[in-house]
């Protein structure tokens, strides 16, 4: 189970596989196979409604790592324009790592 997962309480999961980080796994969802991060999975047996991100934003969110940032990192950056919000992340979390 990855970080910062949420699981319906009435969906089941597979024992032995991922449900990857940052996904969601919606009412009454049956996993039978692995699940991608930053996704919505629903249905039995699940399938991937969507991804509210593209596969480089998906990328660039996995290079965050945002569930080991502090709390307070976020503070101030504004989510609407996911790209210039990783950019600013990951700036931030550049200058953090020289110290």
């Amino acid at each position: 189970m990855g970080s910062d997962v949420w699981v319906d309480d009435s969906a089941s999961i597979t024992c032995g596989l991922k449900v990857s980080y940052a996904s969601i796994v919606g009412l009454g969802a049956a996993v039978t196979k692995n699940i991608e991060p930053y996704s919505v999975n629903i249905a039995n047996p699940t399938k991937k409604l969507r991804s509210p991100f593209t596969d480089e934003e998906v990328s660039d969110l996995r290079d965050l790592e945002l569930w080991e940032m502090d709390l307070n990192e976020p503070d101030g950056v504004t989510f609407s324009n996911i790209s210039g919000s990783t950019s600013t992340l990951s700036n931030r979390k550049l200058r953090h790592s020289r110290f």
